[in-house]
């Protein structure tokens, strides 16, 4: 599988959205796309983010692997390097392609707070029990395992126990969000449901929980950069726009977008190369990354450019995506990044 023919087969008119994800996650395995669960470095893999996003469902598709990899698959790589048996066995059939891990730690009223969550793990007559609910795991529809946070009753601690889709008393329930439609979510209910030993995970989310968070910010980045070049490339194509008329501002609008979008690849790559070569890189040490700030502050000029190449049907599809807000995100985001900008 190359990238051409992976672009020709996403561009078919009839494919299923709910479904797509994992009728592709072996050609992603083919592309390496899964790679760096096996000690290859995140510079290739967001470059191939990137060149992902660029594609027909490419957005949404690019969500999925982020998660796979980033979250799910990089608890079960710590596991494993702990000494976890199950984790090693699961990673190896995610890296391969063969399974779908989805991860979930948010649940209601639990304001990103582990003390808070109600999800529970305890041991009852010599069996672990697992009661819980959550409300967001990505990739949920069609995954083999999930992970998820819970609170451990004996220890007074939040563990990873990873439960079998086939497991008694676990029930699922679709939901969608209004962009990225190709990554599926669902809400995950678990009723007395009996965990082995083994399958609670060798995993201090305590410990890695705010890592989590910045490689997702950094990921989504670079699905930002790629779908600002498919939209230029899209503005650029359309016949309805005759170039000879088009006003200086217009031009400058759309070489905003464009010196913006690469400015922030750039660093993106720059970041994920400094934590291939260091592995006591932290990329915190340069959050803020940029994202935020970028598509605030370019959001006019797109709005206007794909207005005028009447694609704002595009842009409307995926944007929210990229205006999403939560915890992590910093209120001085927008300084600190000019402040990056003229350095």
């Amino acid at each position: 599988m190359t990238f051409d023919e992976l672009k020709t087969r996403l561009s078919s008119k009839s494919l299923d959205t709910d479904n797509l994800y994992k009728n592709t996650i072996s050609n992603f395995a083919e592309l390496g796309f899964f790679s760096p669960l096996n000690g290859a470095g995140f510079y290739e893999f967001h470059k191939n983010l990137f060149r992902l996003a660029t594609l027909p469902h490419g957005v949404g598709l690019s969500l999925s692997i982020m998660s796979q990899v980033n979250v799910a698959g990089y608890i079960l790589k710590i596991a494993k390097e702990e000494g976890d048996t199950l984790s090693k066995k699961i990673l190896h059939e995610v890296v391969l392609g063969e399974k779908i891990v989805s991860f979930g730690v948010s649940e209601k009223n639990w304001n990103f707070k582990l003390r808070d969550l109600k999800s529970r793990i305890e041991l009852k007559e010599n069996n672990f029990i697992l009661n819980a609910e959550k409300s967001f795991l990505t990739n949920g529809l069609h995954s083999d395992y999930y992970l998820l946070v819970v609170n451990s009753v004996s220890e007074n601690k939040a563990r990873v126990v990873c439960v079998d889709q086939n497991k008694i008393g676990l029930q699922k329930k679709k939901f969608s969000l209004p962009f990225a439609m190709e990554a599926t979510h669902v809400q995950l209910k678990c009723e007395e449901v009996t965990i082995l030993s083994e399958e609670i995970l060798n995993f201090d989310y305590r410990k890695y929980a705010e890592i989590l968070r910045f490689s997702e910010i950094l990921s989504i980045s670079a699905i930002f950069c790629g779908w600002i070049h498919s939209l230029l490339s899209l503005v650029k194509e359309n016949k309805n726009i005759d170039w000879t008329k088009v006003e200086e501002t217009t031009q400058k609008k759309i070489l905003k977008i464009k010196v913006f979008g690469e400015l922030l690849f750039q660093r993106v790559l720059d970041i994920s190369k400094r934590k291939d070569e260091n592995s006591e890189y932290n990329v915190k040490e340069d959050y803020p990354f940029g994202l935020e700030d970028m598509a605030d502050t370019i959001l006019p000029e797109l709005k206007y450019v794909c207005g005028l190449a009447k694609i704002q049907d595009e842009l409307q599809k995926e944007i929210g995506l990229f205006l999403w807000r939560d915890s992590f995100h910093k209120h001085n985001e927008k300084k600190a990044f000019l402040k990056w900008l003229h350095e």
